[in-house]
């Protein structure tokens, strides 16, 4: 499993061509499974109304929304520490 981890904050103006171009290059990696987790760090635009439709169409799509500023690592040590309890959780489960 690949993850891309995509921090963001008032990304509108750039978000669909970002996913677009990276979704293709991701979807172009034979043998590939790919996720991506996007981090809206307390944006005041409209990120997070267009990262809620990127999931409704593509299920390898996951975000996080906080609703003030945080610091951006505290919001990856955050998304990573709840990927990796699901991903121990699936592993013992195996």
């Amino acid at each position: 499993m690949i993850s891309i981890i995509v921090p963001c904050f008032n990304e509108e103006s750039v978000l669909p061509a970002f996913y677009s171009a990276v979704s293709d290059a991701a979807s172009s990696i034979e043998g590939a499974v790919c996720e991506f987790l996007f981090i809206d760090d307390g944006s005041s635009d409209r990120t997070a109304e267009i990262l809620q439709h990127f999931t409704e169409k593509d299920e390898r799509v996951r975000f996080l929304t906080f609703s003030s500023v945080r610091r951006t690592s505290k919001c990856i040590g955050r998304l990573l520490c709840i990927y990796g309890r699901r991903s121990a959780a699936s592993a013992r489960s195996a």
